[in-house]
């Protein structure tokens, strides 16, 4: 379940897409098959109107408010979401000076083969369908279907007139376009995948197999905790595409066997991974055979303090089996950004992280060092119950080309942070393993008993 540098790419150039706009209209809607007229109808265009039933929509019915259409910066639709989906009413003319001309809309794209249109005085744009809770945005709707070595996805297209745009023999791969617009709205599909054949790509209407409506959420649940009643419930970013690969998500402790001087592993729970993400429910109680002792490294010792010395924690790992129980990665709750300059580099790392502590306990300190060319430090400000705990791991750095002076700072609070997702990560094939994990692999904790100098 690799996907590939170019299908990457590809994914980049349809996000670029709908940001300039996409429409439809019924004039150019395949409204069903012979075999089965209404299946193209789910989630279609029909009178200007998209209907669209979300995949695990009921999940969102308190997080998402409204559907706003944009084409690029005008909004020219807007809907309320409920009952796990939307019904949109799309204008049925759109002004030109909304509008790209033919020729520049499709200039970008003669780099993978020669684009023709019949009509060059015809214009066109599309919409990007947004999710909105309280007059924020926390979310995209597409109608799409993702495997590991296939792509597809729908856009919506306005044309002010009738237009055919074609194109075939890519040049670096098999690209085809086939498209006999319709004045008004009109829905196009983008197809792309790999093989051992090699890589096509094409822009069609005809509706691939498979494809539904999806919610990419990426709204920050600031209204309350990622965990409630020791319940974790994730919806995992492009987790469709992982439907059938993962079977289970285990919740493990890692613990240090002190006897025997191995690590070990303790399966706290699982759960079933299905439609995009899972629910795992934690036991309320872990033994303290499974905890440690609250350590941050060298750099930390005597910068901090702790109200209670005895106390254990015991730090959660989410990891991916398959149906053998094989690990195949893990899931984390993370946000990042990093931002680069002809001068300098920066970047930030988020993470959230669920610890068991078995009794209530606080710990609070900070550390800095500092010579010619790096500066590092850290600041740890954390509150725990005993039970479950969320805390938020941050690590900031930044780099000057010029100086060649680097800050690294690090962070570890209770204090909500907004912004973050949740993503699979597979391991690559020398980090699989069939038993146990590594102490590396799961103690986020572990990463402050090394120094950065």
């Amino acid at each position: 379940m690799k996907v590939t540098i170019k299908l990457c790419v590809f994914a980049c150039l349809f996000a670029g897409l709908i940001f300039m706009g996409c429409d439809d209209s019924s004039g150019g809607i395949d409204t069903g098959t012979e075999d089965d007229p209404e299946e193209n109808n789910e989630g279609r265009l029909s009178n200007n109107t998209i209907k669209a039933t979300v995949e695990g929509g009921d999940a969102y019915n308190n997080l998402v408010d409204e559907v706003l259409a944009y084409m690029g910066n005008y909004l020219i639709a807007e809907c309320e979401y409920k009952n796990g989906g939307f019904e949109l009413k799309l204008p049925a003319n759109v002004t030109s000076n909304r509008l790209w001309d033919i020729g520049d809309y499709w200039e970008g794209w003669n780099w993978m083969g020669n684009i023709t249109f019949n009509n060059p005085s015809a214009m066109l744009n599309g919409i990007s369908l947004l999710a909105f809770k309280n007059g924020e945005n926390v979310g995209t709707f597409s109608y799409y279907n993702h495997t590991a070595t296939t792509r597809s996805e729908a856009y919506y297209l306005y044309v002010d007139a009738d237009v055919t745009v074609n194109a075939s023999e890519g040049y670096t791969f098999n690209f085809s376009v086939d498209l006999p617009l319709k004045k008004g709205w009109n829905e196009i599909f983008h197809e792309f995948s790999e093989s051992s054949s090699g890589t096509s790509y094409t822009i069609s209407m005809k509706k691939p197999s498979g494809i539904k409506w999806q919610l990419e959420y990426t709204g920050d649940n600031d209204d309350g905790p990622v965990m409630n009643d020791n319940k974790i419930t994730a919806k995992v970013e492009y987790g469709n595409d992982y439907n059938g690969y993962i079977n289970e998500v285990w919740a493990v402790l890692p613990y240090y066997d002190y006897n025997g001087g191995l690590w070990e592993d303790y399966i706290a729970a699982k759960g079933k991974y299905s439609n995009g993400g899972f629910t795992i429910e934690l036991p309320s109680s872990v033994n303290s055979l499974y905890l440690l002792e609250i350590f941050f490294g060298n750099d930390w010792q005597g910068n901090f303090t702790v109200s209670d010395p005895s106390a254990k924690i015991g730090e959660l790992n989410l990891l991916a089996t398959d149906a053998d129980g094989k690990y195949l990665g893990n899931f984390s709750y993370s946000y990042s950004d990093v931002r680069e300059t002809s001068t300098s580099f920066s970047s930030k790392w988020i993470y959230l992280s669920f610890i068991y502590a078995d009794k209530d306990v606080s710990a609070n300190g900070s550390f800095s060092s500092q010579s010619s060319l790096l500066e590092y430090g850290g600041s740890l400000n954390i509150s725990l119950k005993k039970g479950w705990n969320e805390v938020f791991f941050v690590f900031d750095s930044s780099y000057d080309y010029t100086t060649e002076y680097e800050t690294i700072f690090q962070t570890i609070t209770t204090t909500r942070k907004s912004g973050l997702e949740w993503g699979f990560y597979e391991w690559a094939d020398d980090w699989k393993s069939t038993t146990s994990i590594s102490m590396e692999k799961s103690m986020p904790f572990g990463m402050f008993n090394q120094s950065l100098k």
